[in-house]
């Protein structure tokens, strides 16, 4: 395979599966896809990297069947950031301005975010991210504070935090591959780019991710996101929940909860039973309810965390998303459209539809499409290419 600059990978390490998109960047800024490919995790336990060398083979699977139909093989790599011990922490910088002029001015903005990024971390923590989310000048709000009459400035920013030792693992076997590290995201942030709308992210929207052992809320105003938990729920606990009660192995509690499951108890009928396979006694009769009971009852304990955690999510103002894990689960957008009076989009906007076929692939897209907002990436242009685009330019300039 030959190199090309304008060709990136796009990163999706979960704690289940590797998931990599190939995309090529074009001269307008534009991407276009060249192959997809996923592979299992391991050499994972809990989120933390424990045999990197697993690691290493798991990722190289996933990045090897996503090249496999691609012309050019990815010099550059975004990623998703290792979910151990990821912390959310929110921080507020103050400055008294002195300038003469009355106004806030470039250099005391710039110092207020320096100082608003100044968090109580542990020398094991790394700041991976530092987004500045509300600005005030005097007491009052301001969209930026730039040119404001006014001497007291607040900037509040919403920190993230990873493990130090996972980001370094991470880095290593990511260069091990010879890539170039383009940029480690928060993987809320890169879904984002996919499941909301650009008119749902500036007025306000909850992302609500439910996936295989955890469970990502964020909120979203003003294209940034507000704030977000991890809630250490997910898909898989559901199952093993199952898996427990009626005494069945994780993947016949898999099956039974993706055919049978419904956590809407209202529609499923007492009498109503399924055959389980179970580890004691082989096949059996189960009560339909009993299984939806199960499910309900975690799905309850979930809410009652988040609304714990992130209580401004269930406000009836935002725009409520479920993302792509959570749609698996029989009944869940009527249970919360039942249970806080919220309207719910479920999935991908309609625009993608059909577009994305394999939602799975969401955040690694959602990662490349973010580092082209940021200017992380850019379109690279060769010598001829310059060339022609200047021409191009100065064509467009004589008519």
């Amino acid at each position: 395979m030959r190199n090309n600059p304008n060709v990136v990978l796009g990163l999706d390490i979960g704690s289940h599966k590797v998931c990599a998109v190939v995309s090529e960047i074009d001269t307008e800024g534009e991407i276009h896809i060249l192959g997809m490919g996923s592979s299992v995790v391991s050499g994972v336990t809990r989120s933390r990297i424990d045999d990197i060398d697993e690691f290493y083979r798991s990722i190289e699977r996933a990045v090897r069947r996503a090249s496999r139909d691609a012309e050019f093989l990815p010099q550059k790599v975004v990623a998703t950031i290792p979910y151990n011990r990821l912390q959310f922490v929110r921080n507020i910088g103050v400055l008294l301005s002195k300038e003469e002029t009355g106004q806030i001015s470039e250099s005391d903005f710039t110092e207020c975010i320096r100082r608003s990024r100044n968090v109580v971390k542990s020398q094991d923590q790394t700041m991976v991210h530092a987004i500045p989310s509300c600005y005030r000048v005097d007491g009052v709000d301001v969209q930026h504070p730039v040119g404001v009459f006014g001497k007291n400035l607040e900037v509040e920013t919403l920190v993230v935090l990873a493990d130090s030792d996972s980001i370094l693992s991470q880095t290593r076997v990511l260069k091990g591959l010879n890539f170039h590290i383009t940029g480690l995201v928060y993987d809320g942030i890169a879904t984002s780019q996919l499941y909301l709308t650009e008119k749902e992210r500036k007025e306000g929207a909850v992302l609500f991710d439910i996936g295989g052992r955890h469970t990502q809320v964020s909120i979203y105003k003003d294209d940034i996101l507000q704030d977000s938990v991890l809630i250490p729920i997910g898909g898989e606990t559901f199952s093993r929940d199952i898996a427990e009660c009626l005494k069945i192995s994780l993947p016949e509690a898999e099956r039974l909860k993706v055919l049978y499951g419904d956590v809407m108890l209202n529609r499923i009928q007492s009498s109503q039973t399924i055959e389980a396979t179970t580890q004691e006694i082989g096949k059996k009769e189960i009560k339909t309810l009993l299984l939806c009971q199960i499910l309900e009852a975690r799905l309850a304990e979930l809410l009652q965390l988040t609304q714990k955690q992130l209580p401004a999510a269930f406000e009836p103002h935002y725009t409520f998303v479920l993302g792509g894990g959570g749609g698996r689960l029989k009944g869940v957008v009527d249970y919360l459209e039942q249970k806080y009076s919220i309207h719910i989009r479920d999935g991908l906007p309609e625009a993608l539809k059909g577009s994305l076929d394999d939602h799975q692939y969401a955040t690694s897209l959602g990662l490349i499409l973010y580092a082209l907002k940021t200017q992380a990436l850019n379109f690279v242009a060769s010598p001829r290419q310059k060339f022609f685009l200047r021409l191009k330019k100065w064509i467009g300039q004589l008519f």
